[in-house]
Protein backbone atom coordinates (compact mmCIF):
# COMPACT_ATOMS: atom_id res chain seq x y z
CA UNK A 1 0.00 0.00 0.00
CA UNK A 2 1.45 3.63 -1.14
CA UNK A 3 2.37 5.85 2.06
CA UNK A 4 -0.33 8.15 0.99
CA UNK A 5 -3.02 5.72 1.20
CA UNK A 6 -1.75 3.94 4.39
CA UNK A 7 -1.97 7.70 6.05
CA UNK A 8 -5.58 8.30 4.65
CA UNK A 9 -6.44 4.40 6.40
CA UNK A 10 -4.98 5.38 9.16
CA UNK A 11 -6.48 8.98 9.61
CA UNK A 12 -9.62 6.86 9.31
CA UNK A 13 -8.97 4.44 12.28
CA UNK A 14 -7.87 7.28 14.30
CA UNK A 15 -10.86 9.09 14.12
CA UNK A 16 -13.31 6.25 14.54
CA UNK A 17 -11.15 5.25 17.91
CA UNK A 18 -10.58 8.48 19.31
CA UNK A 19 -14.18 10.15 18.50
CA UNK A 20 -15.28 11.99 21.59
CA UNK A 21 -18.74 10.48 21.30
CA UNK A 22 -22.01 12.09 23.14
CA UNK A 23 -23.01 8.65 24.33
CA UNK A 24 -20.11 8.08 26.60
CA UNK A 25 -19.89 4.94 28.97
CA UNK A 26 -20.07 7.29 31.68
CA UNK A 27 -23.09 6.86 33.54
CA UNK A 28 -24.74 10.11 32.67
CA UNK A 29 -28.32 11.26 34.56
CA UNK A 30 -31.12 11.37 32.73
CA UNK A 31 -34.09 14.05 32.73
CA UNK A 32 -37.55 13.61 31.22
CA UNK A 33 -39.69 16.16 29.16
CA UNK A 34 -41.76 16.43 32.73
CA UNK A 35 -38.84 17.24 34.61
CA UNK A 36 -37.44 19.60 32.39
CA UNK A 37 -40.60 21.48 31.80
CA UNK A 38 -40.88 21.38 36.17
CA UNK A 39 -37.27 22.26 36.31
CA UNK A 40 -37.05 25.56 33.58
CA UNK A 41 -40.32 26.85 35.56
CA UNK A 42 -38.83 26.49 38.65
CA UNK A 43 -35.70 27.80 37.95
CA UNK A 44 -35.55 29.71 35.30
CA UNK A 45 -34.91 33.39 36.39
CA UNK A 46 -36.92 35.56 33.94
CA UNK A 47 -39.95 33.19 35.45
CA UNK A 48 -38.92 34.37 38.82
CA UNK A 49 -38.53 37.93 38.02
CA UNK A 50 -42.17 38.03 36.68
CA UNK A 51 -43.07 36.10 39.80
CA UNK A 52 -41.63 39.01 41.81
CA UNK A 53 -43.48 41.32 39.62
CA UNK A 54 -47.07 39.20 40.80
CA UNK A 55 -46.13 40.10 44.28
CA UNK A 56 -45.30 43.89 43.92
CA UNK A 57 -48.77 43.98 42.14
CA UNK A 58 -50.40 42.62 45.13
CA UNK A 59 -48.14 44.82 47.57
CA UNK A 60 -49.59 47.83 45.06
CA UNK A 61 -53.05 46.85 45.98
CA UNK A 62 -52.46 46.74 49.43
CA UNK A 63 -50.79 50.85 49.15
CA UNK A 64 -54.10 51.53 47.60
CA UNK A 65 -55.97 51.23 49.70
CA UNK A 66 -54.41 52.52 52.38
CA UNK A 67 -56.67 55.23 54.24
CA UNK A 68 -55.61 58.78 55.14
CA UNK A 69 -53.77 59.15 58.40
CA UNK A 70 -54.81 61.83 60.58
CA UNK A 71 -53.02 65.16 61.79
CA UNK A 72 -52.36 66.80 64.60
CA UNK A 73 -51.67 70.32 65.18
CA UNK A 74 -50.22 72.47 68.26
CA UNK A 75 -49.80 76.20 68.07
CA UNK A 76 -48.24 78.72 70.98
CA UNK A 77 -47.65 82.02 71.53
CA UNK A 78 -46.18 84.09 74.47
CA UNK A 79 -46.23 86.95 73.17
CA UNK A 80 -50.51 86.97 72.67
CA UNK A 81 -50.50 84.15 75.78
CA UNK A 82 -52.63 82.49 73.20
CA UNK A 83 -52.15 78.33 72.49
CA UNK A 84 -53.94 75.70 70.83
CA UNK A 85 -53.46 72.02 69.90
CA UNK A 86 -56.45 69.91 67.49
CA UNK A 87 -56.44 67.07 65.10
CA UNK A 88 -57.76 67.31 61.66
CA UNK A 89 -58.73 64.76 59.19
CA UNK A 90 -59.02 64.53 54.92
CA UNK A 91 -61.98 62.97 54.17
CA UNK A 92 -61.52 61.65 50.42
CA UNK A 93 -64.92 61.96 48.43
CA UNK A 94 -66.37 60.57 45.16
CA UNK A 95 -64.95 56.55 45.99
CA UNK A 96 -61.55 57.99 44.97
CA UNK A 97 -60.09 54.90 47.56
CA UNK A 98 -62.51 52.05 46.29
CA UNK A 99 -61.55 53.13 42.90
CA UNK A 100 -57.78 53.47 43.65
CA UNK A 101 -58.39 49.76 44.73
CA UNK A 102 -60.37 48.76 41.66
CA UNK A 103 -57.58 50.44 39.34
CA UNK A 104 -54.70 48.35 41.53
CA UNK A 105 -56.58 45.32 41.81
CA UNK A 106 -56.95 45.05 37.63
CA UNK A 107 -53.71 45.81 37.09
CA UNK A 108 -52.74 42.92 39.72
CA UNK A 109 -54.63 40.60 37.65
CA UNK A 110 -53.09 41.48 34.22
CA UNK A 111 -49.62 41.04 35.62
CA UNK A 112 -50.92 37.58 37.10
CA UNK A 113 -51.74 36.61 33.38
CA UNK A 114 -48.28 38.11 32.19
CA UNK A 115 -46.83 35.67 34.69
CA UNK A 116 -49.32 32.67 33.32
CA UNK A 117 -48.48 33.42 29.44
CA UNK A 118 -44.84 33.78 30.11
CA UNK A 119 -45.04 30.19 31.54
CA UNK A 120 -46.51 28.57 29.03
CA UNK A 121 -44.28 30.48 26.11
CA UNK A 122 -41.80 29.07 28.71
CA UNK A 123 -42.73 25.27 28.53
CA UNK A 124 -43.32 25.44 24.86
CA UNK A 125 -39.77 26.46 24.43
CA UNK A 126 -38.37 24.09 26.61
CA UNK A 127 -40.56 21.20 24.38
CA UNK A 128 -39.34 22.61 21.74
CA UNK A 129 -35.22 22.78 22.36
CA UNK A 130 -35.92 19.25 24.51
CA UNK A 131 -37.61 17.81 21.19
CA UNK A 132 -35.15 18.59 18.68
CA UNK A 133 -32.02 17.31 21.34
CA UNK A 134 -34.01 14.60 21.14
CA UNK A 135 -33.68 14.16 17.37
CA UNK A 136 -30.41 15.36 16.97
CA UNK A 137 -29.14 12.33 19.60
CA UNK A 138 -31.52 10.18 17.44
CA UNK A 139 -29.90 11.53 14.19
CA UNK A 140 -26.34 11.17 16.05
CA UNK A 141 -27.35 6.95 16.33
CA UNK A 142 -27.88 6.46 12.75
CA UNK A 143 -25.12 8.39 11.53
CA UNK A 144 -22.93 6.43 13.85
CA UNK A 145 -24.12 3.02 12.30
CA UNK A 146 -23.56 4.39 8.87
CA UNK A 147 -20.02 5.32 9.93
CA UNK A 148 -19.67 1.83 11.17
CA UNK A 149 -21.30 0.32 7.97
CA UNK A 150 -18.54 2.57 6.16
CA UNK A 151 -16.20 1.04 8.29
CA UNK A 152 -16.86 -2.42 7.62
CA UNK A 153 -17.25 -1.44 3.48
CA UNK A 154 -13.10 0.29 4.03
CA UNK A 155 -12.26 -3.60 5.60
CA UNK A 156 -14.47 -5.17 2.41
CA UNK A 157 -12.46 -2.76 -0.41
CA UNK A 158 -8.91 -4.04 1.82
CA UNK A 159 -9.91 -7.83 1.06
CA UNK A 160 -11.19 -7.13 -2.12
CA UNK A 161 -8.52 -5.89 -3.25
CA UNK A 162 -5.63 -8.24 -1.65
CA UNK A 163 -7.26 -11.14 -3.16
CA UNK A 164 -7.17 -8.98 -6.51
CA UNK A 165 -10.93 -8.45 -6.98
CA UNK A 166 -11.02 -5.01 -7.04
CA UNK A 167 -8.73 -1.57 -7.62
CA UNK A 168 -6.44 0.07 -4.98
CA UNK A 169 -8.75 3.34 -5.72
CA UNK A 170 -11.55 1.24 -4.43
CA UNK A 171 -9.93 1.34 -0.92
CA UNK A 172 -9.36 5.60 -1.27
CA UNK A 173 -12.93 6.12 -2.31
CA UNK A 174 -14.45 4.24 1.00
CA UNK A 175 -12.06 5.46 3.31
CA UNK A 176 -13.36 9.33 1.96
CA UNK A 177 -16.84 8.14 2.81
CA UNK A 178 -16.16 7.13 5.87
CA UNK A 179 -14.18 10.61 7.02
CA UNK A 180 -17.50 12.29 5.06
CA UNK A 181 -19.17 10.39 7.70
CA UNK A 182 -16.67 11.12 10.86
CA UNK A 183 -17.10 15.02 9.54
CA UNK A 184 -20.94 14.19 9.96
CA UNK A 185 -20.48 13.11 13.58
CA UNK A 186 -18.54 15.50 14.52
CA UNK A 187 -21.10 18.42 12.89
CA UNK A 188 -23.75 16.96 14.75
CA UNK A 189 -21.50 16.42 18.06
CA UNK A 190 -21.23 19.62 18.17
CA UNK A 191 -25.04 20.97 17.69
CA UNK A 192 -25.44 18.23 20.44
CA UNK A 193 -23.29 20.63 22.63
CA UNK A 194 -25.60 23.43 21.67
CA UNK A 195 -28.51 21.94 22.49
CA UNK A 196 -27.35 21.37 25.64
CA UNK A 197 -26.08 24.56 26.59
CA UNK A 198 -29.21 26.01 25.21
CA UNK A 199 -31.48 23.77 27.47
CA UNK A 200 -29.30 24.21 30.50
CA UNK A 201 -29.62 28.39 30.31
CA UNK A 202 -32.95 27.37 30.27
CA UNK A 203 -33.40 25.45 33.52
CA UNK A 204 -30.62 27.77 34.81
CA UNK A 205 -28.40 24.55 35.11
CA UNK A 206 -24.66 25.25 35.09
CA UNK A 207 -23.00 25.29 31.51
CA UNK A 208 -20.98 22.23 32.19
CA UNK A 209 -24.21 20.16 33.54
CA UNK A 210 -24.15 16.93 31.71
CA UNK A 211 -27.35 14.93 31.06
CA UNK A 212 -28.91 13.03 28.74
CA UNK A 213 -32.90 13.00 27.95
CA UNK A 214 -35.18 10.32 29.08
CA UNK A 215 -38.12 10.46 26.43
CA UNK A 216 -37.03 8.43 23.52
CA UNK A 217 -37.32 10.11 19.79
CA UNK A 218 -40.09 7.84 19.23
CA UNK A 219 -42.14 8.32 22.71
CA UNK A 220 -42.31 12.28 21.63
CA UNK A 221 -43.09 11.34 17.92
CA UNK A 222 -46.99 11.78 18.54
CA UNK A 223 -49.00 11.25 15.14
CA UNK A 224 -52.32 11.39 17.26
CA UNK A 225 -55.03 13.32 15.17
CA UNK A 226 -55.61 17.05 16.34
CA UNK A 227 -58.96 18.48 17.66
CA UNK A 228 -60.90 20.48 15.04
CA UNK A 229 -60.01 23.80 14.19
CA UNK A 230 -62.66 25.39 15.40
CA UNK A 231 -62.57 23.67 18.76
CA UNK A 232 -58.23 24.48 19.23
CA UNK A 233 -59.97 28.25 18.23
CA UNK A 234 -61.97 27.93 21.37
CA UNK A 235 -59.99 26.41 23.71
CA UNK A 236 -57.29 29.18 22.66
CA UNK A 237 -60.15 32.10 23.46
CA UNK A 238 -60.69 30.66 26.82
CA UNK A 239 -57.45 30.00 27.95
CA UNK A 240 -54.62 32.36 26.20
CA UNK A 241 -52.88 34.21 29.03
CA UNK A 242 -52.11 37.19 26.95
CA UNK A 243 -55.68 37.81 25.91
CA UNK A 244 -56.71 37.45 29.43
CA UNK A 245 -54.10 39.63 30.55
CA UNK A 246 -55.87 42.24 27.72
CA UNK A 247 -58.86 42.06 29.37
CA UNK A 248 -57.67 43.09 32.67
CA UNK A 249 -55.63 45.98 31.37
CA UNK A 250 -58.67 47.33 30.01
CA UNK A 251 -61.12 46.97 33.13
CA UNK A 252 -58.10 48.73 34.99
CA UNK A 253 -58.06 51.52 32.00
CA UNK A 254 -62.05 52.11 33.16
CA UNK A 255 -61.24 52.13 36.72
CA UNK A 256 -58.60 54.61 35.86
CA UNK A 257 -61.18 56.80 34.00
CA UNK A 258 -63.84 56.93 36.99
CA UNK A 259 -61.25 57.47 39.29
CA UNK A 260 -59.96 60.11 36.93
CA UNK A 261 -63.64 61.44 37.14
CA UNK A 262 -64.32 61.19 40.67
CA UNK A 263 -60.88 63.83 41.01
CA UNK A 264 -62.65 66.11 39.97
CA UNK A 265 -64.95 66.24 42.82
CA UNK A 266 -62.82 68.03 45.82
CA UNK A 267 -62.00 66.37 48.88
CA UNK A 268 -62.74 67.84 52.56
CA UNK A 269 -60.44 68.64 54.87
CA UNK A 270 -61.83 69.09 58.54
CA UNK A 271 -59.79 70.72 61.55
CA UNK A 272 -61.38 70.69 65.39
CA UNK A 273 -58.98 72.84 67.66
CA UNK A 274 -59.29 73.51 71.16
CA UNK A 275 -57.90 77.46 71.90
CA UNK A 276 -57.30 78.98 75.20
CA UNK A 277 -55.98 82.86 75.43
CA UNK A 278 -55.79 85.24 78.35
CA UNK A 279 -54.95 87.86 75.68
CA UNK A 280 -58.26 89.84 77.58
CA UNK A 281 -56.65 90.12 80.95
CA UNK A 282 -56.25 93.02 83.20
CA UNK A 283 -54.64 93.61 85.77
CA UNK A 284 -57.18 93.19 88.43
CA UNK A 285 -57.61 89.01 86.86
CA UNK A 286 -53.72 88.31 85.32
CA UNK A 287 -54.54 84.74 85.15
CA UNK A 288 -58.09 85.17 82.86
CA UNK A 289 -58.22 82.15 80.32
CA UNK A 290 -60.79 82.00 77.87
CA UNK A 291 -61.49 78.70 75.89
CA UNK A 292 -62.67 78.28 73.05
CA UNK A 293 -63.32 75.25 70.16
CA UNK A 294 -62.92 76.10 66.77
CA UNK A 295 -63.69 73.96 63.67
CA UNK A 296 -62.20 74.59 60.10
CA UNK A 297 -63.34 73.29 56.67
CA UNK A 298 -60.73 73.70 53.73
CA UNK A 299 -62.09 72.73 50.34
CA UNK A 300 -60.03 72.56 47.08
CA UNK A 301 -61.31 74.10 44.41
CA UNK A 302 -60.99 72.82 41.07
CA UNK A 303 -60.36 75.79 38.96
CA UNK A 304 -57.28 75.36 37.24
CA UNK A 305 -56.67 71.33 37.75
CA UNK A 306 -60.11 69.99 36.53
CA UNK A 307 -58.20 66.18 35.96
CA UNK A 308 -59.20 66.19 32.05
CA UNK A 309 -55.67 64.99 30.51
CA UNK A 310 -56.16 61.88 32.98
CA UNK A 311 -59.46 61.39 31.65
CA UNK A 312 -58.78 61.59 27.99
CA UNK A 313 -55.31 59.49 29.17
CA UNK A 314 -57.92 57.37 30.01
CA UNK A 315 -60.40 57.40 26.92
CA UNK A 316 -57.39 56.68 24.90
CA UNK A 317 -55.95 53.75 26.87
CA UNK A 318 -59.71 52.03 26.51
CA UNK A 319 -59.43 52.95 22.75
CA UNK A 320 -56.29 50.83 22.16
CA UNK A 321 -57.60 48.16 24.71
CA UNK A 322 -60.44 47.59 22.03
CA UNK A 323 -57.89 47.73 19.16
CA UNK A 324 -55.19 45.49 20.56
CA UNK A 325 -57.46 42.81 21.89
CA UNK A 326 -59.41 42.84 18.73
CA UNK A 327 -55.85 42.40 17.05
CA UNK A 328 -54.90 39.07 19.52
CA UNK A 329 -58.08 37.37 18.16
CA UNK A 330 -56.95 37.65 14.67
CA UNK A 331 -53.49 36.61 16.01
CA UNK A 332 -54.57 33.33 17.97
CA UNK A 333 -56.66 32.90 15.11
CA UNK A 334 -53.75 32.71 12.62
CA UNK A 335 -51.83 31.25 15.16
CA UNK A 336 -54.43 28.14 15.35
CA UNK A 337 -54.50 27.57 11.77
CA UNK A 338 -50.93 28.01 11.18
CA UNK A 339 -49.82 25.23 13.39
CA UNK A 340 -52.60 23.10 12.46
CA UNK A 341 -51.90 23.42 8.90
CA UNK A 342 -48.11 22.94 9.54
CA UNK A 343 -48.85 19.66 11.58
CA UNK A 344 -50.99 18.36 9.38
CA UNK A 345 -48.47 18.90 6.95
CA UNK A 346 -45.42 17.94 8.31
CA UNK A 347 -47.25 14.39 9.47
CA UNK A 348 -47.70 13.37 5.60
CA UNK A 349 -43.84 14.46 4.59
CA UNK A 350 -42.90 12.07 8.12
CA UNK A 351 -44.90 8.94 6.52
CA UNK A 352 -43.38 9.57 3.07
CA UNK A 353 -39.98 10.54 4.04
CA UNK A 354 -39.99 6.93 6.54
CA UNK A 355 -41.00 4.98 3.89
CA UNK A 356 -37.86 6.54 1.54
CA UNK A 357 -35.81 5.82 4.58
CA UNK A 358 -36.79 1.97 4.26
CA UNK A 359 -36.49 1.68 0.73
CA UNK A 360 -33.19 3.51 0.43
CA UNK A 361 -31.70 1.04 3.23
CA UNK A 362 -32.85 -1.99 1.44
CA UNK A 363 -31.77 -0.61 -1.83
CA UNK A 364 -28.05 -0.10 0.07
CA UNK A 365 -28.19 -3.15 1.72
CA UNK A 366 -28.69 -4.89 -1.68
CA UNK A 367 -25.95 -2.99 -3.38
CA UNK A 368 -23.69 -3.58 -0.74
CA UNK A 369 -23.87 -7.46 -0.64
CA UNK A 370 -23.69 -7.01 -5.03
CA UNK A 371 -20.48 -5.53 -4.14
CA UNK A 372 -19.21 -8.18 -1.59
CA UNK A 373 -19.88 -11.17 -4.46
CA UNK A 374 -18.51 -8.44 -6.96
CA UNK A 375 -21.31 -7.92 -9.11
CA UNK A 376 -21.34 -4.17 -8.31
CA UNK A 377 -18.78 -1.36 -7.78
CA UNK A 378 -17.57 0.76 -5.07
CA UNK A 379 -19.66 3.98 -6.82
CA UNK A 380 -22.69 2.39 -6.60
CA UNK A 381 -22.43 1.14 -3.07
CA UNK A 382 -21.13 5.03 -2.26
CA UNK A 383 -24.04 6.69 -4.44
CA UNK A 384 -26.65 4.38 -2.31
CA UNK A 385 -25.49 4.97 1.16
CA UNK A 386 -25.68 8.77 0.10
CA UNK A 387 -29.36 8.62 -1.27
CA UNK A 388 -29.69 6.78 1.93
CA UNK A 389 -28.41 9.37 4.42
CA UNK A 390 -30.24 12.22 2.19
CA UNK A 391 -33.16 10.30 3.20
CA UNK A 392 -32.68 10.09 6.64
CA UNK A 393 -31.78 13.94 7.07
CA UNK A 394 -35.04 14.34 5.33
CA UNK A 395 -36.79 12.25 7.92
CA UNK A 396 -35.34 13.76 11.11
CA UNK A 397 -35.63 17.44 9.32
CA UNK A 398 -39.17 16.72 9.02
CA UNK A 399 -39.52 15.50 12.17
CA UNK A 400 -37.98 18.58 13.95
CA UNK A 401 -40.41 20.48 12.14
CA UNK A 402 -43.20 18.66 13.16
CA UNK A 403 -42.00 18.64 16.75
CA UNK A 404 -41.35 22.88 15.98
CA UNK A 405 -45.42 23.18 14.90
CA UNK A 406 -46.18 20.79 18.19
CA UNK A 407 -44.84 23.33 20.26
CA UNK A 408 -46.53 25.94 18.43
CA UNK A 409 -49.54 24.62 18.77
CA UNK A 410 -49.61 24.37 22.54
CA UNK A 411 -48.29 27.92 22.67
CA UNK A 412 -51.06 29.24 21.04
CA UNK A 413 -53.47 26.79 22.38
CA UNK A 414 -51.98 27.62 26.11
CA UNK A 415 -52.88 24.27 27.26
CA UNK A 416 -50.78 21.15 27.77
CA UNK A 417 -50.09 19.77 24.38
CA UNK A 418 -52.04 16.17 24.97
CA UNK A 419 -55.07 18.33 25.47
CA UNK A 420 -54.84 18.80 21.67
CA UNK A 421 -55.13 15.98 20.35
CA UNK A 422 -58.77 14.15 20.10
Amino acid sequence: MAKKDLFLYSAVIYLILSGNVILSAEKVKQISLNEAIQAALENNLKIQSKQAEVEIAKAAVQTAGARQNPFAEGIGSRAENTYSGGLGYLFETGGKRRKRIKVAEESSKAIEQDYESNKHSLIAQTRKLYSQFVTDLETLKVKENSRNLSAELVTIARKRFEAGDAPSVDIKISSQALLNNESEILTLKNQLIQDRLSLNLLLSLSSNENWLPLNTFDQLLNLKPLKPETELDQLALKNRADLQRLIFEKKSAEAQLLLAKANRIPNIQENLALVMSNALNTSSNPDHFTTNIRADTIIEIPFFNRQQGSINEAKAKLHKFDYDELALKQQIENDITSSSSRISSMKSKIALSKQNVDSSFEIANLIEKGYQAGRMNILQVISARQSLSTAQDNYYSNANDYFDALSDLENAVNMPLEEVFQ
